[in-house]
């Protein structure tokens, strides 16, 4: 017997879908551009085994194929806290103009801590419409960052404050061909907001000094896709793919009284493809395996041009934005213990590739190669209910900024003031908690005849 009726499960749907677009259009400050943070079973793991599903309904963010693993109607919503420290400390090689802005008026050779708290949020919906049909829907926060240096630091003509915000909607399908092997797709609608601001070095404190900059916002429709294949018992392989989502923003130079800002201006921003492939094995009753391998196309976003809006012009303070990021790779590895009936608990190790040369690193987002190490638990609070905890630390390695000719960021019109040079050595480190309930709106025995995997 169906115990909700299939329009009262309707209403809940979209009442659900709604909830997920608020809890997701809240602002996101994360000190990285890009979110893995999605799912707090995931971040448990460090991610390994996500694209197989061991992320539990996160999973299907990264492999849509994945839906074909969760029976009935189910609903996930996940809260990830971030809190980034990045300090920058002016080192040997920065220009004397730094040094004598901050004899001369107090000006600090240290930047604070740069890294703003965030609170990301994170909604999965799957519902089995027959026994090899899926339907979706994740509202997530792919791309997040923000970094604001102290007022008073003498190197904030090399950013003062940055700022990412976005929020994506993936409605998606899920199509199981045999007990082996499922196919998902998603269409993928992002919304993105960008601020890129520096301070204009003068005869005075750091923190009387004028910003200048950009700041703009999109819309940009990409894809995901994947399968899933399950060889053997206790063997899922899964492969997802994320299209490239072309950001074509419009907003405004701002900066008076400089003659050229105040004006409209638009940027297109690549942002990258990436792809994941993961497997989770168990081994035993209690045991299950995990790993993941990611790659991510972040070269592609260059150094994207800033047009004037008025004839397409390059705008004559701010041409481009110097990006260029190599791509990078990401590996991950972990375990999952079921301690009883109520109790799972979760660990992973994973390491990361900077997406940075000495060469494009500079002040905004200093990152660097770093690992990860993380543990969580599951607690099933009954047949319908179950609540996620995750934590998480990165240990970045040891980081310097260099930023002379040969940088990308370098602004020769800063030599004037001396201050054309910069060099820094970070100290940063990055603490994540996640919490994350999953519910059943119907009943285990409502699809009779359908799988019956989780």
């Amino acid at each position: 017997m169906i115990l909700v009726s299939t329009r009262r499960k309707w209403l809940l749907f979209q009442a659900v879908m709604v909830v997920s677009f608020v809890m997701s259009g809240e602002r996101v400050n994360a000190g990285a551009f890009a979110l893995r943070e999605q799912s707090a079973a995931g971040e448990a793991l460090s991610f390994a085994g996500t694209a197989a599903g061991a992320a539990g309904l996160g999973s299907i963010s990264f492999n849509p194929a994945t839906i074909t693993q969760f029976s009935g109607f189910q609903g996930s919503f996940n809260l990830t806290g971030i809190s980034p420290f990045a300090e920058h400390v002016n080192q040997a090689g920065t220009g004397a103009g730094y040094g004598n802005i901050g004899t001369l008026f107090g000006g600090s050779s240290k930047s604070g801590d740069i890294g703003l708290d965030a609170v990301v949020p994170a909604s999965f919906l799957t519902y089995q419409l027959n026994q090899q049909l899926w339907m979706g829907l994740s509202v997530t926060t792919p791309y997040g960052l923000a970094t604001k240096m102290d007022n008073n630091y003498v190197g904030r003509a090399y950013g003062s404050t940055t700022k990412v915000t976005s929020i994506e909607a993936t409605p998606m399908l899920g199509y199981r061909w045999s007990e082996m092997l499922s196919f998902g797709a998603g269409l993928r609608v992002m919304q993105l907001k960008a601020k890129y601001a520096s301070a204009i070095p003068a005869a005075s404190a750091p923190s009387q000094w004028g910003i200048i900059g950009l700041q703009g916002d999109g819309v940009g429709v990409g894809y995901s896709a994947g399968f899933t294949v399950s060889p053997l018992k206790g063997t899922d392989i899964g492969i997802g793919y994320r299209s490239e989502v072309k950001q074509n923003l419009k907003g405004d130079f701002f900066g008076a009284p400089l003659a050229a800002a105040n004006q409209p201006i638009g940027m297109s921003v690549p942002l990258p493809q990436s792809a994941m492939i993961s497997l989770r094995q168990v081994v035993s009753e209690r045991w299950s395996l995990m790993a993941s391998y990611e790659w991510t196309d972040w070269s592609r976003i260059g150094s994207p041009a800033v047009t004037l809006q008025s004839n397409g012009q390059p705008h004559p303070i701010q041409p481009n934005v110097p990006l260029k990021y190599n791509d990078n790779w990401f590996v991950s590895v972990g375990a999952e213990y079921a301690y009883n009936p109520q109790w799972t608990l979760r660990s992973g190790l994973s390491f990361e590739s900077g997406p940075f040369k000495e060469t494009t690193r500079g002040l905004r987002l200093p990152d660097n190669d770093r690992i990860w190490v993380s543990f969580g638990a599951g607690y099933k609070i009954s047949d319908a209910m179950t609540l996620d905890l995750a934590y998480l630390h990165v240990f970045p390695m040891a980081t310097k900024v260099k930023i002379d000719a040969n940088n990308a960021a370098y602004s020769a019109a800063l030599a004037a003031y001396g201050m054309d040079n910069l060099s820094t050595k970070v100290k940063e480190h990055i603490d994540v908690v996640a919490l994350a309930l999953t519910y059943r709106f119907d009943q285990p025995n409502s699809f009779a005849g359908l799988p019956q995997r989780r």
